[in-house]
Protein backbone atom coordinates (compact mmCIF):
# COMPACT_ATOMS: atom_id res chain seq x y z
CA UNK A 1 0.00 0.00 0.00
CA UNK A 2 1.30 3.46 -0.91
CA UNK A 3 0.81 6.47 1.32
CA UNK A 4 0.11 9.83 -0.26
CA UNK A 5 0.91 13.14 1.38
CA UNK A 6 -0.30 16.42 -0.10
CA UNK A 7 1.36 19.71 0.72
CA UNK A 8 0.54 23.18 -0.45
CA UNK A 9 3.73 25.04 -1.21
CA UNK A 10 4.30 28.73 -1.84
CA UNK A 11 7.15 29.58 -4.23
CA UNK A 12 8.69 32.96 -4.61
CA UNK A 13 8.42 34.69 -7.99
CA UNK A 14 11.98 33.60 -8.85
CA UNK A 15 11.22 29.97 -7.94
CA UNK A 16 8.02 30.09 -9.98
CA UNK A 17 9.97 31.38 -12.97
CA UNK A 18 12.58 28.63 -12.54
CA UNK A 19 9.90 25.93 -12.37
CA UNK A 20 8.19 27.27 -15.47
CA UNK A 21 11.57 27.19 -17.27
CA UNK A 22 12.11 23.57 -16.17
CA UNK A 23 8.65 22.69 -17.45
CA UNK A 24 9.43 24.36 -20.78
CA UNK A 25 12.67 22.36 -21.05
CA UNK A 26 10.73 19.15 -20.32
CA UNK A 27 8.30 20.03 -23.12
CA UNK A 28 11.21 20.68 -25.46
CA UNK A 29 12.78 17.32 -24.53
CA UNK A 30 9.45 15.56 -25.16
CA UNK A 31 9.06 17.21 -28.58
CA UNK A 32 12.71 16.56 -29.58
CA UNK A 33 12.44 12.90 -28.53
CA UNK A 34 9.15 12.48 -30.36
CA UNK A 35 10.55 14.10 -33.52
CA UNK A 36 13.69 11.94 -33.40
CA UNK A 37 11.75 8.71 -32.93
CA UNK A 38 9.29 9.67 -35.65
CA UNK A 39 12.11 10.47 -38.11
CA UNK A 40 13.92 7.20 -37.41
CA UNK A 41 10.70 5.23 -37.85
CA UNK A 42 9.81 6.98 -41.13
CA UNK A 43 13.32 6.70 -42.60
CA UNK A 44 14.46 3.29 -41.34
CA UNK A 45 11.20 1.60 -40.33
CA UNK A 46 12.51 0.69 -36.87
CA UNK A 47 11.63 1.89 -33.41
CA UNK A 48 14.07 3.56 -31.04
CA UNK A 49 14.50 2.01 -27.60
CA UNK A 50 14.44 3.92 -24.34
CA UNK A 51 18.15 3.21 -23.95
CA UNK A 52 18.89 4.87 -27.30
CA UNK A 53 16.71 7.84 -26.34
CA UNK A 54 18.51 8.27 -23.03
CA UNK A 55 21.84 8.26 -24.87
CA UNK A 56 20.74 11.40 -26.74
CA UNK A 57 20.51 13.45 -23.55
CA UNK A 58 24.25 14.18 -23.12
CA UNK A 59 24.42 15.45 -26.70
CA UNK A 60 21.34 17.64 -26.19
CA UNK A 61 22.79 19.00 -22.94
CA UNK A 62 25.80 20.20 -24.94
CA UNK A 63 23.55 21.88 -27.50
CA UNK A 64 21.09 23.37 -24.99
CA UNK A 65 22.99 24.57 -21.92
CA UNK A 66 19.77 25.12 -19.92
CA UNK A 67 19.10 21.36 -19.91
CA UNK A 68 21.92 21.02 -17.38
CA UNK A 69 19.62 22.72 -14.84
CA UNK A 70 17.11 19.84 -15.01
CA UNK A 71 17.66 16.55 -13.21
CA UNK A 72 18.63 13.79 -15.63
CA UNK A 73 16.03 11.46 -14.05
CA UNK A 74 13.34 14.02 -14.87
CA UNK A 75 14.43 14.17 -18.52
CA UNK A 76 14.59 10.38 -18.68
CA UNK A 77 11.06 10.21 -17.29
CA UNK A 78 9.93 12.59 -20.05
CA UNK A 79 11.50 10.25 -22.61
CA UNK A 80 9.81 7.26 -20.98
CA UNK A 81 6.48 9.01 -21.52
CA UNK A 82 7.29 9.23 -25.23
CA UNK A 83 8.14 5.53 -25.19
CA UNK A 84 4.83 4.78 -23.48
CA UNK A 85 2.97 6.81 -26.12
CA UNK A 86 4.72 4.80 -28.85
CA UNK A 87 3.88 1.48 -27.20
CA UNK A 88 0.22 2.47 -26.97
CA UNK A 89 0.30 3.69 -30.58
CA UNK A 90 1.57 0.33 -31.87
CA UNK A 91 -0.81 -1.59 -29.62
CA UNK A 92 -3.71 0.30 -31.20
CA UNK A 93 -2.34 -0.42 -34.70
CA UNK A 94 -2.09 -4.11 -33.85
CA UNK A 95 -5.66 -4.18 -32.46
CA UNK A 96 -7.09 -2.31 -35.45
CA UNK A 97 -8.07 0.73 -33.41
CA UNK A 98 -7.52 4.41 -34.26
CA UNK A 99 -3.70 4.57 -34.13
CA UNK A 100 -3.14 8.33 -33.58
CA UNK A 101 -1.18 9.84 -30.73
CA UNK A 102 -3.89 10.74 -28.26
CA UNK A 103 -3.66 13.99 -26.31
CA UNK A 104 -2.54 13.99 -22.74
CA UNK A 105 -5.33 13.52 -20.26
CA UNK A 106 -3.33 14.87 -17.34
CA UNK A 107 -2.68 18.47 -16.55
CA UNK A 108 -0.26 20.15 -18.92
CA UNK A 109 2.05 21.56 -16.29
CA UNK A 110 3.29 18.39 -14.62
CA UNK A 111 6.89 17.54 -13.82
CA UNK A 112 7.87 14.27 -12.18
CA UNK A 113 11.05 14.34 -10.12
CA UNK A 114 11.86 10.70 -9.59
CA UNK A 115 14.50 8.68 -7.76
CA UNK A 116 14.54 4.99 -6.92
CA UNK A 117 12.63 5.41 -3.66
CA UNK A 118 10.32 8.37 -4.16
CA UNK A 119 8.67 10.52 -6.78
CA UNK A 120 7.46 14.09 -6.59
CA UNK A 121 4.67 15.02 -8.97
CA UNK A 122 4.86 18.75 -9.43
CA UNK A 123 2.06 20.61 -11.16
CA UNK A 124 3.18 24.12 -12.03
CA UNK A 125 0.52 26.55 -10.93
CA UNK A 126 0.69 29.71 -8.85
CA UNK A 127 1.15 27.68 -5.66
CA UNK A 128 3.63 24.96 -6.30
CA UNK A 129 6.73 24.54 -4.22
CA UNK A 130 8.59 26.26 -1.46
CA UNK A 131 12.03 24.78 -1.97
CA UNK A 132 13.35 22.25 -4.44
CA UNK A 133 16.98 21.58 -5.27
CA UNK A 134 16.88 23.35 -8.63
CA UNK A 135 14.49 26.11 -7.56
CA UNK A 136 16.61 27.68 -4.83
Amino acid sequence: MHKVFKYRLYPTKAQEKTMERILELCRMTYNETLAYRKDVYEQEGKTVSNFESHNLLPQWKKEYQDLKNVFSQTLQDVQERVDLAYRHFFRRVKNGENPGFHGSRVRVGMIVLRTRRWALNLTVTRYTCRRLATCG
